[in-house]
């Protein structure tokens, strides 16, 4: 059998939450399919595909580099608009929001590519550009149902949450349209999210199988889990991430103006990881020369700094920034502090039993100040905080999957 694995991502875990989800799933379907012949077709502009040394054997996964830019939306016009109003065909719909850059030759050079390949599996499409590309070839029937469409984050959401100009709402309301009816022609839909889950099953037809895919980091096979060291004397808070993910700069504001002030006087330091120093010279001048904030920059290798069994902070409540995140800081044992909006992504998570889960603002300032004040409470929630890769086997491997 053969699995061909369209992504605009190289893979590595290293760069952001699309890249390590693409990453995620191509080296999931090497360990469930291992006698398959992987092909991907990878749409980015970096020359090099693996930025990172696999944990799996590579050698029988073949990469065709198709680069195309970023996937940039089409000028909105009275004529566009027209348009969208008055189609229902996707691929006229595509035509009008989105400014795709791939040729028609390569177009076809990609169907004739999916046609003439034989015993096909899935045909993946990690995130939406692969989809809209797929969706403008015509592809026969019996192709499209092996369509597997793995979603990472609604765009028409993404759009209102980033800016919420006129523009955007208006251009968000159509590729809701056009999302939703992408969602019709699906027979195999994946995401790392529960909530989107439930939502694609109301869109979704009845034929069709979604499965719950987290994001799975190879360190948390391959890290050497000998004996837990003794926890530090001085508690460390954790925040992973930088500012230009919306999610990380609209709970770090929530976090810096609403709950720092109310721990401030106990005793830990604040250990920020990523690009996060402009943003506080912006926002937060007065904090910048804190004696208890540590701003380190982007860290490439998190082993070096992160200390196992402390705080880790997840101060955002919306049903994003969570995906990635928890995947790769459950390696380090963490005391993991943040909203309910963490279950989404991994139901594995409970409160005062693997970690601290607070249901609003008051409850996760509480929460935290426990963590901090005491250390039997973050070594208890450290040691039972765990993701085990085979516990998503079963999903990919069960009968309504297997329809080859």
């Amino acid at each position: 059998m053969k699995i061909l694995f369209f992504t605009e991502y190289y893979y590595s875990f290293n760069k952001n939450g699309a890249t390590s989800f693409s990453s995620s799933h191509l080296r999931y379907l090497r360990l469930k399919y291992p006698s398959d012949e992987i092909e991907v077709i990878y749409l980015g502009a970096e020359t090099d595909f693996w930025k990172e040394q696999p944990d799996f054997a590579n050698q029988n996964i073949s990469v065709t580099k198709i680069p195309v830019a970023n996937t940039e939306h089409a000028v909105l016009s009275i004529r566009i608009l027209g348009i969208a109003f008055g189609t229902r065909k996707i691929s006229t719909l595509i035509d009008s929001l989105f400014a795709l850059s791939l040729s028609n030759q390569d177009l076809i050079l990609i169907k004739n590519k999916i046609s003439s390949t034989m015993g096909i599996r899935y045909i993946w499409c990690e995130h939406l550009t692969p989809l809209l590309y797929l969706n403008l070839l015509s592809l026969k029937e019996e192709l499209t149902t092996k369509i597997v469409y793995s979603h990472h984050d609604f765009l028409y959401k993404i759009l209102l949450k980033r800016r919420g100009w006129f523009k955007d709402i208006v251009r968000s309301f159509f590729i809701k349209r056009l999302e939703l009816s992408l969602f019709k022609g699906l027979r195999y839909f994946v995401s790392g999210s529960a909530s989107e889950i439930e939502f694609a099953k109301i869109n979704l037809s009845k034929q069709a199988h979604c499965q719950l895919l987290p994001c799975i980091y190879p360190a948390i096979q391959q890290k050497n889990r000998g004996l837990i060291p003794s926890l530090s004397d001085k508690v460390k808070i954790y925040h992973l991430g930088t500012v230009s993910a919306t999610a990380n700069r609209i709970g770090l504001v929530s976090f810096m103006k609403n709950v720092f002030p109310k721990i401030e006087h106990l005793d830990f330091t604040l250990e920020f990881i990523g690009n996060v120093k402009d943003f506080f010279l912006a926002e937060f001048p007065e904090y910048i020369e804190h004696p208890k904030i540590r701003l380190h920059g982007f860290v490439e290798n998190l082993d070096e700094l992160i200390e196992e069994q402390m705080i880790h902070i997840i101060p955002y409540q919306g049903f994003t920034g969570t995906r990635t995140r928890i995947g790769n800081l459950i390696q380090y044992k963490p005391c993991l502090v943040g909203y309910t909006n963490m279950t989404d992504s991994y139901p594995i998570l409970s409160n005062n039993e693997n970690a601290l889960v607070a249901n609003d603002l008051i409850e996760f300032i509480e929460l935290l100040k426990e963590g901090v004040k005491r250390k039997e409470l973050r070594q208890r929630l450290s040691l039972q905080v765990e993701l085990d890769f085979g516990v998503y086997e079963q999903g990919l491997l069960s009968k309504s999957w297997n329809n080859n």
